[in-house]
């Protein structure tokens, strides 16, 4: 169980990443403009990165790992939420 919690954020980002594979082969054959990208994109960065806070905290307050790990998870959990919103509001990408 121990292996399974400690690999969700692994989880995560995989499916981040296979979401924004599948997405932009189904969007680069309907059209090619670059805000529907940026979108997907920037919505991915912020489920991801949501999904890692709320990990994280989850974590923290289950005791089952070191306090280091659920903390440096909940910073790139932020990070990728700041990248989304970076990518939306500031067209960044």
């Amino acid at each position: 169980m121990r292996l399974f919690i400690l690999a969700l954020p692994a989880l995560f980002m995989c499916g981040g990443v296979l979401w924004m594979a599948f997405s932009t082969v189904l969007l680069s054959q309907k059209t090619g403009r670059i805000n529907v990208l940026r979108r997907t994109f920037g919505l991915m960065s912020i489920v991801v990165g949501g999904l890692f806070v709320v990990w994280a905290i989850a974590i923290m307050f289950t005791t089952l790992v070191k306090i280091a790990f659920p903390i440096v998870i909940g910073c790139v959990g932020l990070l990728l939420i700041v990248q989304g919103w970076a990518f939306n509001k500031l067209k960044l990408f």
